[in-house]
Parts: C-alpha cells; structure tokens; sequence
C-alpha cells in the first residue's frame, strides 16, 4: 500500500494515524481508500475528526493487532494521554484490562479482575473505564445501579443491561461473551446500614449469579417481539464504582480499633482514608460478602484538584471544548481559550466539586452564544478571555 500519500491540506490531525487506521480498516476497497485520501484537502476540519473517529470505532481487535507489543505500560501510556492524575487507580484499572485481555486471547480459567472503583463524582470513574474499553475494542456498557432494581419490580432489569452489551457488541456473541459491564452508582443500590432494601440485596445477589458465570438468557433488542439470545457470563469483567460517601466513617472506626500506624483517624484526610479501602469495609457499608468476594481489587480516586481540572481543559482529548471547537469550525471559524480564562473554569468547578463534570456546565454557557453567533460569521476568531469568563460566572 506504499501508494497511500495524503495531500496537502490545511486541516489538524494525525497523519501517521490516519494512514495506519485506514490501511487496517475493512470497510472500503482499496481504491475507495484511495478517493477518500484524495479528498482529504477538500474536507473540513469536523469531516476529518468525524472519519478518524469511525476509523477508531472500526479497527481491528487490539488481542489481533500488535498483540505482542501490548503491555500494561502500552495500556498505560494511551490512558494517560486522555485522563489527568488519579495514577494509582489508572494502574489497577490497565491491569484489569490486561488481565481481561489474557482471558479473552486464552479462554482460560484465569481469575477474573474484576474491580471497583471508589471516588467523589467527576474524579474520572466512568470516562477512564469508557477511555480503556474504546482504545482496546471491547464492547461495553454501563448499568446506573440507582435506576435498577431486582426482577419483578418496576425499573430496568439485569436483562436488560445484557441486550444492550449485545447490541453494543453488533450482536455478535463472542464479542459480548468477553465485554465489559460497569455497575454506576453502585453504593445506590443499598442504604448503608441494611441488607433489606427493596431492589438492594435481591439486586446485589441477581449481579452475584452474572459474575459467578454461567449461561443467561436476554433479548436480542428492546422490541416487544425480539428473539431470545443466550450469553455466557463467565469472561465478562463487572467494575464497579461509586463515591461510598458513608464509607469513611467506616474505615476511620477499623482504623481507630486496630490503631494503624497513620496517625489518628481523626487526624487523617478523607483522600488518605479512602486508599485504606479494604473488602470488610465494602462489607460493613452494605455489599453483601458473597458480592465483595468477587471484587479483585480496590481503587480509590482523588477529588481532582484546580491544576487537574485545568489540565483537562487544555487536553485536546477533552470532549466539552473539542466537540464546541468542531461547531465552530464547521461554520468556518476558529475558537481560541485564553490559559487565563481556562483557569477561572478550572476553579469555578472545583470550588463547587463538581469535578471534571462541572466543567461541561460553563462550556455549554459559553456554547450557547458561541451557536447562534458561529452561522452568521465567516473567517472569524472567537477568542475567550477571563474577563468574558468571569463576568458568565
């Protein structure tokens, strides 16, 4: 394929990566392949970010592609290239994925990793896990556990997170037998002191029956009339994550019991307590134990701070900014944000600890002028600046 050259042009991307994933790709011929390169002056800039991301979405399974070269520092260092700090957690989540990754290329036995995640909303749970499974190709889902509740009751059923990890999967079987399903909000599912709650314990041990594997039963699509399809659960990885906000009081009273050695209880930050996270603490917050037994391993996430707030501001990954950028290119235009002003968004959601998330909500505020002005412009420079940032907040 050495006669793949793109020509030149005036738009931002990747070229290397570009020729790479369409070279990989299946979906054109080769002489398709060839009109596509040789339209690449006459598109816009929303048209070429738009072919980069469905030639992601369509490249070959990573356990296919460069299988020797994936590591979990290969893992690692694509992760961090999307998501700010939180370093710990990273590693114990690319480490999940690697395993899966083993399992899914041996069909062994091996333990599955399944993992859960503990943090304050916005600190990055749920993008990093959707961040990991889009890189490495495994169809995936999240289930909001506050939403859900046991069989029989009014609410979305265990059923129905299935069907949608096939559908996700393109109703291929193997490729759902071996996704990921994450279990959002899931400390929503008990009440922190009993294991009676209606849609709690009945919840939990419905999930409990999904990870112990097996052969389970789901439709192949939400129409009254769909045909049933019958997936095994014994590849599929269950993270979980929610912030356990009750937990701390938990693990600072085992703590001051057994007098470990990090000082006073009382004296410890929250952030610190939480890396002390043990399986009898999920345990004594609600989960039942035969649930907890089938968590691997603990992760603690930090409430990410003003800098790393800032810093994904300033990644071009970030999907508030990236996605009002594309608006306003496709109208001709070109949006610039000042560090300073970057700064004062930065801050605004930390104070108010939103996290990342809290970001989204100044962006749309911005957007919302940004929209209606972009169409009647040609040519034009939006530049934000601090002071229009602290008069909007």
């Amino acid at each position: 394929m050495d006669d793949f050259k793109i020509p030149p042009h005036q738009l931002s991307f990747d070229e290397d990566r570009l020729l790479a994933l369409i070279k990989a790709t299946d979906k054109f011929t080769h002489q398709q392949k060839l009109k596509i390169l040789g339209n690449i002056p006459q598109m816009k800039q929303w048209q070429i970010d738009d072919l980069l991301a469905d030639l992601e979405s369509w490249k070959t399974d990573i356990s296919q592609q460069k299988s020797d070269e994936t590591t979990p520092d290969t893992i690692l260092e694509e992760l961090n290239k999307k998501a700010v700090g939180q370093e710990e957690a990273k590693k114990k989540l690319v480490l999940a994925f690697y395993e899966h990754l083993i399992i899914k290329k041996e069909n062994s036995s091996y333990l599955k990793p399944n993992l859960l995640l503990i943090g304050p909303t916005g600190s990055g749970k749920t993008f990093m896990v959707s961040e990991l499974a889009k890189s490495m190709n495994f169809p995936f889902v999240v289930a909001n556990a506050a939403g859900m509740v046991s069989s029989g009751y009014v609410g979305t059923r265990l059923e129905d997170v299935l069907t949608r990890l096939y559908i996700e999967s393109n109703r291929d079987i193997s490729k759902a037998e071996s996704g990921i399903i994450l279990v959002d909000e899931f400390d929503k599912m008990i009440d922190g002191s009993s294991h009676d709650s209606v849609g709690g314990v009945e919840l939990q041990q419905e999930f409990l029956k999904l990870i112990e594997g097996g052969v389970h039963i789901c439709k192949a699509g939400f129409d009254r009339d769909a045909s049933r399809v019958q997936l095994k659960t014994d590849n599929i990885l269950f993270l979980f994550a929610g912030a356990f906000v009750k937990l701390e009081e938990i693990i600072r009273k085992r703590m001051q019991q057994k007098q470990i050695g990090y000082g006073k209880p009382s004296d410890v930050t929250k952030e610190v307590i939480f890396q002390q996270a043990l399986h009898e603490d999920i345990i004594s917050f609600g989960i039942i134990p035969e649930l907890v037994s089938r968590v691997q391993s603990i992760a603690a996430l930090k409430e990410l701070s003003e800098d790393d707030l800032f810093q994904i501001l300033k990644t071009e990954s970030n999907p508030y900014i990236s996605s009002l950028k594309k608006y306003i290119s496709f109208h001709g235009n070109s949006l610039i944000f000042e560090d300073e002003a970057l700064k004062i968004i930065a801050s605004h959601a930390h104070k108010k600890k939103l996290g990342a998330r809290g970001l989204r909500g100044v962006i749309d505020k911005i957007g919302l002028t940004l929209k209606f002005e972009s169409p009647r412009s040609k040519g034009r420079e939006f530049l934000i600046t601090a002071k229009e940032i602290a008069n909007l907040l």
